[in-house]
């Protein structure tokens, strides 16, 4: 009785081992390599950068400055400048201020060299920017001579404010109506009178 030869078995299992662990071997060897391209193309994806948001700031907002303020500090365009008027008359310098609508807020004697009743200096001083109806100081050397004068703007000023100027002047102010302010005058700003002339004012 022939025995069963067992060596053959024994290499056909050996080699269905082999055969399978060597799959085992490829099918993790390929699991392996599909974890690591998909680890490390999520790494890749996650290493770039994204594209910054673009935010429209507005200009003043970007630099925290507020807009300039306007020049001028509130004065109109157009406004009235102080003419030039050292060395001119008083009367000439009363007639050019009323020509730019311009009052004289009080005549002041001062000692200087100039000719008496000359201009020697003005506040505010030429060139100075001021609003319409704005008051200018005359400071005139000495005694004013002469028995004429030239009317001084007075619309817009107070009663108080028409009466001293009008004083100063050697004038008379009268009073048609109203309370405040100088709405109207006669003779007109700039109109040369006889000194202790009378000038009719209407108030708002």
């Amino acid at each position: 009785m022939e025995m069963p030869d067992h060596t053959d078995q024994e290499m056909s299992t050996r080699a269905m081992l082999l055969l399978g662990g060597g799959g085992t071997l490829v099918v993790t060897a390929i699991l392996g390599l599909s974890l690591l391209f998909g680890i490390g193309g999520k790494a890749s994806q996650a290493g770039q950068s994204q594209p910054a948001e673009t935010i429209a700031v507005p200009a003043a907002a970007n630099t925290g400055q507020s807009a300039p303020a306007t020049p001028g500090d509130g004065l109109q365009a157009g406004s009235p400048t102080v003419p030039a008027l050292v060395g001119v008359d008083s009367m000439t310098a009363t007639t050019r201020l009323a020509g730019r609508r311009l009052s004289v807020a009080a005549v002041i004697r001062v000692p200087s060299a100039l000719a008496p009743g000359q201009v020697v200096r003005t506040y505010p001083p030429a060139g100075a920017s001021v609003p319409a109806g704005g008051q200018v100081t005359l400071y005139v050397s000495g005694t004013a001579g002469g028995t004429r004068v030239a009317v001084p703007y007075l619309i817009g000023v107070s009663a108080e404010q028409a009466r001293s100027i009008a004083a100063q002047y050697g004038l008379r102010l009268v009073i048609l109506r109203g309370t405040t302010t100088v709405s109207a005058q006669t003779p007109n700003p700039g109109a040369v009178v006889v000194r202790g002339s009378a000038v009719l004012v209407t108030l708002r």
